[in-house]
């Protein structure tokens, strides 16, 4: 029986200065125990604690910072998983990012200024557009 074996609540001890807290899970979770049909519930309110609502206060803080330095209107452009296309990748077919490249007003693929600007973009080395970008 796993509720006897573990002997879990659903709650998770932090060191906080040298003293033990006890935090609960989810409401009433010190007299929750653990077991066969609740431990996923169990394990993704651990993981969600542990990587979201422990470090929450601090995130907030950092963000509010960022966000003083940094202009925040143009990463509001971008979905979370657009963004990763660019920190997360270390290869980019730069080609393919030409073609996609929307324009705006009297701007259109074959507009001089944009013909210029991809001849210029496309003799920069690799960390140079990255860069760019």
């Amino acid at each position: 029986d796993l509720e006897s074996a573990l002997c879990f609540a659903f709650v998770i001890e932090r060191d906080c200065f040298g003293e033990t807290r006890e935090i609960e899970l989810k409401p009433g979770g010190s007299s929750i125990m653990v077991n066969q049909a609740n431990k996923r519930e169990f394990v993704d309110l651990y993981i969600d604690y542990i990587f979201n609502k422990s470090c929450e206060m601090q995130f907030q803080a950092f963000s509010t910072g960022f966000r003083r330095v940094i202009n925040s209107k143009p990463l509001e452009l971008f979905y979370p998983d657009e963004l990763m296309l660019f920190v997360g990748n270390t290869h980019y077919d730069w080609n393919e990012f030409q073609k996609k490249t929307e324009y705006k007003g009297e701007y259109h693929a074959n507009h001089r200024v944009i013909q210029w600007f991809w001849q210029v973009f496309h003799k920069m080395n690799e960390i140079e557009k990255k860069k760019f970008l």
